[in-house]
């Protein structure tokens, strides 16, 4: 069901940051960032490739601006899809990882690995909050504190099994971000029959606003011409783990091949930085900011 509201009027793209070191595989598919103000760089953003090539890092002191990678990238290895958050002074990392005993391709035994360090690049283990399940999947992790109640809520796609045509948005709830592990998982939202992830969630004049990346299946496009592309919907709510209504307009970018996007507000602007393909199989990070100002 869709409701007449629209997501917000975002302005023109710009080209944040893209694949420059060989281990990138040309190819840059989520950013997220924190404000963390250390080492002469006030946001420390985190990246991930098309697969488990690592993460990386990379600091600005302009959100609209230049991007400096750390120069000792990969600061993890077998790991994707980086999604941060502070606690006091310590960095909290989510990643999907996989087995080292399993194919890094496809979508199958991969689960999310919750790691931390008081550095920001240096990591260090902590739990696994949605662990290794033979035979399911567990994807695109992304990490927020609700400032309403001050509660973490661990947001992911689930697969159950992985050749599922199901897939579902889950939230995971907690007070302190180490209970993430032993909290019961609820259903957000859920597609059948298509390409459905890449959850990320914000606060704007009271309502809950949840992004996803969605494709259809080449089956489903009316001509043989043309071929499926990555977009992405949104979504609204009172209450940040149900009753997500999919918003009217909900194609975000306007842009085909655009995914992985991830919301933030600053200074009552909505930032919204996304992946979108360049050329061939070569995807790079971008931002738009909406246009108007919230209260």
């Amino acid at each position: 069901m869709k409701s007449n509201k629209a997501h917000f009027l975002l302005g023109p793209p710009s080209v944040i940051l893209t694949p420059t070191e060989p281990w990138e595989q040309g190819s840059i598919h989520s950013f997220q960032w924190i404000e963390r103000d250390k080492e002469r760089y006030r946001y420390w953003g985190y990246y991930g490739c098309f697969h488990f090539e690592g993460v990386g890092l990379s600091r600005s002191d302009d959100l609209r601006g230049r991007w400096v990678k750390y120069a000792g990238n990969p600061i993890l290895k077998n790991a994707r899809w980086p999604s941060p958050i502070l606690e006091n002074s310590t960095v909290h990392l989510f990643v999907e990882t996989h087995p080292l005993s399993s194919s890094i391709e496809g979508d199958s035994n991969i689960f999310i690995r919750h790691y931390k360090s008081q550095d920001g690049i240096s990591f260090q283990v902590e739990d696994d909050p949605v662990p290794f399940s033979p035979g399911n999947t567990y994807r695109n992790p992304f990490i927020w504190r609700n400032p309403n109640d001050n509660r973490y809520h661990l947001y992911y796609l689930a697969r159950e099994p992985s050749s599922s045509p199901l897939r579902r948005i889950m939230v995971k709830v907690a007070s302190n971000i180490n209970d993430l592990a032993s909290a019961s998982p609820q259903i957000v939202v859920s597609k059948a029959n298509c390409a459905f992830g890449s959850p990320s969630v914000v606060l704007v004049n009271g309502l809950y606003w949840l992004t996803c990346e969605h494709k259809l299946p080449r089956r489903r496009i009316v001509s043989r011409f043309l071929k499926p592309k990555w977009r992405e919907l949104a979504f609204y709510s009172r209450y940040a783990d149900k009753g997500f209504v999919e918003a009217a307009h909900a194609d975000i970018s306007n842009l085909k091949d655009v995914a992985c996007g991830f919301q933030y507000l600053v200074d009552k602007r909505l930032y919204f930085y996304y992946s979108k393909r360049a050329v061939g199989n070569r995807w790079d990070i971008r931002l738009r900011i909406s246009k108007s100002r919230f209260s």
